[in-house]
């Protein structure tokens, strides 16, 4: 990974944004940019995701929940974990590709969907799988075979948004 600079003709570095009322994370806005035209995602750091992601490894099938992503899931192994210019997202855009989960080393998790349920429905699922593997780093995997037949059920485009309106439902009226 070639070197940032900061300034100068050749910088692809962006200039800084003046954080906007509630806006506390300049660096969300210019990395979202690029994956957003990608896709529908959601990302924050979390108490399982963030930990996980500084093994800097995929997840493994540790549960019926990972099978989800096991088959369906990128790595972003990069040390721009503050990416303040459209290259980091779009390196980060490259390198999820069409999973439905990305890894971001050091960083945290970032799930994608077609819609922001589907996407946020990842995302708490993923956390779940992240604190599995916290929890257990030396459980025992299922077998891929094994894996294959879950994953046919808890991979499938629906389960995101599904698990998005069970959280829906679960949330006190106000």
């Amino acid at each position: 990974m070639a070197r940032r600079t900061r300034g100068g003709a050749d910088s692809a570095r962006l200039p800084r944004p003046r954080a906007a009322a509630g806006c506390a994370n300049p660096a969300r806005t210019v990395c979202n940019a690029s994956i957003f035209a990608h896709t529908r995602h959601s990302h924050t750091h979390t108490q399982f995701g963030t930990p996980w992601s500084a093994n800097v490894e995929p997840f493994r099938a540790l549960s019926q929940e990972s099978t989800a992503f096991v088959f369906d899931q990128a790595l972003f192994d990069d040390e721009e974990v503050e990416v303040l210019s459209t290259d980091g997202g779009k390196r980060i855009a490259a390198s999820l590709g069409d999973a439905k989960l990305c890894i971001l080393r050091n960083h945290g998790l970032l799930s994608v969907g077609r819609t922001v349920e589907e996407a946020v429905g990842w995302f708490v699922m993923a956390e779940r799988v992240a604190e599995v593997h916290v929890k257990a780093p030396n459980g025992q995997a299922i077998s891929d075979e094994a894996a294959t037949i879950a994953a046919d059920t808890m991979a499938m485009d629906l389960t995101g948004w599904r698990v998005f309106q069970w959280l829906r439902r679960s949330l006190p009226d106000n």
